[in-house]
């Protein structure tokens, strides 16, 4: 065992060398006496040797103890430093140290107690900090549950609140409808200059009162947080034409030219919430007309891309106002805001805030372009799904002449973009009197099959609008006339003038459709739903007394029920083609009715049963969905038009107007077309018998033989049914087939064969 241990911050070499160079000196006097001893002569006495020799040797012991020591010292500094270091600030120093050292272990000690003493007095600050801090959290707890209970008391206000404004909105909607009803079935009539003027500012302010409301209730649920989507199929097109209808009137009385365009490579069956997509074009149309003062106000609808069976659209407003300051575009979303040089215009000032709020609600996104002077587009990029559907061909106008005149060039590249697409052959006039004097030197061959003019009322009065109007008379060409007004007299005067039909410019594609297929077949229109059954139940009478009058315009034989129970009464009596069925009756509602029908048609096939189209001044989507899983073939929401509820009521209308010919094969064998029937039924049943089994083999089979049945007959939409039925199938085995593929089939089925059977009967007429 060694004599020395070494400090345990050295190493054991290194404590060698060093303790080796402390020693040093002593082993050298050592070793000196050592040779004095041994070499002195012998003269020298032994005492003296040996005290030679006992001092060195005495002198190495002791530097040697002392080494010792001082190794004892630097351990015990060393383990004091360690200590501090680790925290251990309760160690001290011992008092035994050599006077060099004592007072470094003084201040050491001295050190160690006042940071002793700041420990303790930071841990005495900090315990008082997490007591202050644990006091903070319980009051915020406090206060956090506090709040809780004040937003569950404001939501459930939110929620009354937003309950009560869709109550009172369906209450006021309920007279609003009236008010607009009959203001359309009063402007049909002879009105004086000022009678038609006293309606036009009726039916204005009674639109402008259905804004404010759809403004007040969507604000009150958008606070409440209860605003939600609704989300089905829809037709692209008639959305925006409603809107477009809706707004025409105020954009003619203000002399503005509002068009509306809709790109051709826009697909126009959609899913998604046709509700909120009318509220935004709503509310971006009348904003445009409320601040422009003349030109002109366009809604452009485009694609914007599309990703498989989701599509972007791009839906812009341009209009020629006074434009927008930087200042104002910054503040444009803020509610109750309104600007365009401080003028005050009617309104809540939410219509651009709901916008946004919609948009976002839908995902999308919305911008401005704007400047002083030089008119506003308001742009929204919108996503919806794009549902594949049998492409529409327009057969009936193909290759016809139609002569136009429009002077408006937005209007006529709109008037022109439709027609050209229908595969009408379209000859444009910038002016009335190049068109006047072409057709009067025309020989009667050359002419066109239908002159389409859109003017002013004030162009009445011009005289080429008379001459153009008496070269037209007998309808040789038949004239029809697109006016920029709503108003029934205007109409009138055009029709006096020698039109042989006289539409405002706002007109639905459908509609305009139809009107060119009948003025170029007979010159004259005829009532779209005679010799047929119109059941309407409403409680209102005001309501009743307006769909009842508006029915029997269209041709239809009209019967009226004050309740479901009525209505339920004179059904089973007599029956009906159609039913009006309003939502909110006392004793059995609209739901019921729908249902009782129903379930009393069971049986019956598709074709024979009545077509139901449920009403409502307001509707949740939960309602909505009640009313279609009931078995209500449509859902309308009130007020609307003439044109939205023939679009209801009779959707094959468009079918029958759109269908291509029929297939040449069919045509010329009637033996190929009797099979057909009867095969056709049958492919279907092997297919329904092997989605009943389980058998996907077969099933892809089954629709494989449809699909191609469909394809060598030319059934475009049964083809289509089939070939994604076919094509589901083949990805994925049942699991793959959409919900409603096999009901979509079904209904392909059925109207191919209707159409089959309407040619059969126009070829073989008993």
């Amino acid at each position: 065992m060694m004599l020395l241990e070494p400090p345990p911050h050295l190493g054991r070499m290194r404590w060698i060398v060093q303790a080796a160079v402390w020693l040093a000196p002593s082993f050298l006097t050592a070793w000196v006496a050592l040779m004095f001893w041994i070499l002195a002569p012998d003269t020298v006495p032994v005492w003296m040797r040996v005290v030679v020799f006992g001092n060195a040797t005495l002198m190495l012991v002791l530097n040697a103890l002392q080494l010792r020591r001082w190794g004892g010292f630097l351990r015990s500094l060393e383990l004091a430093l360690r200590n501090i270091a680790q925290g251990r600030l309760e160690a001290r120093l011992p008092g035994w140290l050599p006077p060099g050292l004592q007072e470094i272990g003084v201040q050491m000690n001295l050190v160690s107690q006042q940071m002793l003493g700041y420990r303790d007095q930071l841990e005495r600050r900090m315990q008082a900090a997490v007591g202050r801090l644990r006091a903070d959290l319980d009051q915020a707890k406090s206060e956090l549950r506090l709040a809780q209970q004040n937003l569950g008391g404001v939501q459930k206000n939110f929620r009354q609140q937003s309950e009560l404004f869709s109550g009172m909105t369906h209450e006021l909607r309920t007279p609003l409808t009236a008010i607009l009803g009959f203001s359309d079935l009063l402007r049909k009539t002879r009105l004086t200059e000022l009678q038609d003027d006293y309606l036009a500012t009726l039916d204005r302010s009674a639109r402008g009162l259905l804004s404010m409301l759809n403004d007040v209730l969507d604000w009150s649920r958008i606070e409440a947080g209860r605003l939600s989507l609704n989300l089905e199929r829809f037709d692209l097109a008639d959305a925006v034409e409603d809107v477009v209808a809706l707004l025409a009137p105020l954009a003619y009385e203000k002399q503005l030219e509002l068009v509306h365009i809709i790109y051709h490579d826009v697909p126009l069956q959609l899913d998604g919430d046709a509700q909120r997509l009318r509220q935004i074009l709503t509310n971006l149309l009348s904003n445009a007309i409320k601040f422009t003062e003349h030109g002109e106000v366009v809604l452009r609808v485009m694609k914007e891309r599309e990703q498989g069976k989701r599509v972007w659209l791009r839906a812009s407003v341009t209009d020629s106002g006074s434009g927008l300051t930087e200042q104002q575009r910054a503040r444009l979303f803020v509610p109750f805001e309104q600007f365009q040089g401080g003028n005050r215009h009617p309104g809540t000032g939410l219509g651009l805030t709901i916008v946004k709020k919609l948009v976002d609600l839908m995902s999308g996104s919305i911008t401005v372009e704007s400047e002083p002077g030089q008119g506003s587009t308001f742009s929204v990029l919108l996503e919806f799904g794009a549902s594949p559907t049998p492409v529409q061909t327009w057969e009936h106008l193909r290759n016809r002449t139609i002569w136009t005149c429009e002077t408006h060039p937005t209007a006529g590249l709109a008037l022109s973009h439709s027609l050209q697409f229908w595969g009408i052959e379209v000859t444009s006039f910038d002016e009335l009197a190049p068109l006047v004097s072409r057709l009067r030197h025309a020989p009667r061959q050359n002419r066109p099959d239908l002159v389409i003019v859109g003017v002013k009322p004030a162009d009445l009065l011009l005289e080429a609008m008379q001459a153009l109007g008496s070269l037209c008379m007998d309808a040789h060409p038949p004239l029809l006339a697109l006016l920029t007004s709503a108003s029934p007299s205007d109409q009138q005067e055009a029709i006096d003038l020698g039109a042989a039909r006289a539409l405002p410019k706002s007109v639905g594609r459908l509609q305009l459709y139809r009107e060119l297929c009948d003025l170029v077949r007979s010159g004259h229109t005829k009532p779209m739903l005679e010799g047929q059954t119109l059941l309407i139940a409403d409680n209102n009478p005001s309501n009743l007394r307006y769909l009842a009058a508006l029915g029997r315009e269209l041709g239809a034989s009209v019967l009226e029920a004050r309740d479901g129970d009525e209505a339920m009464a004179i059904w089973r009596q007599r029956g009906c083609d159609f039913a009006l069925i309003d939502y909110r009756m006392p004793g059995l509602d609209g739901l019921g009715v729908v249902r009782l029908i129903r379930s009393a048609e069971i049986k019956k096939p598709a074709e024979q049963r009545t077509r139901l189209v449920a009403t409502s001044a307001h509707l949740a989507p939960h309602e909505r969905q009640a009313l279609r899983e009931a078995g209500a073939d449509e859902v309308l929401i009130k007020p609307f038009d003439e044109a939205q509820l023939l679009r209801a009521l009779t959707p094959r209308l468009a079918r029958e107007l759109l269908l291509p010919p029929g297939p040449s094969r069919l045509a010329q064998d009637a033996e190929l077309l009797e099979l057909l029937c009867e095969e056709l039924p049958l492919q279907l049943k092997d297919l329904e018998d092997a989605f009943a089994r389980g058998d996907a083999v077969a099933a892809r089979a089954a629709a494989h033989t449809l699909n191609g049945s469909a394809a060598f007959y030319q059934l475009a939409q049964l083809k289509a049914a089939a070939s994604d039925m076919e094509e589901q199938l083949a990805a994925s085995a049942f699991s793959g087939v959409v919900a409603g593929g096999l009901p979509r089939l079904r209904a392909a089925l059925h109207e191919t064969l209707e159409v089959i059977g309407a040619r059969t009967d126009s070829e073989n007429p008993t």
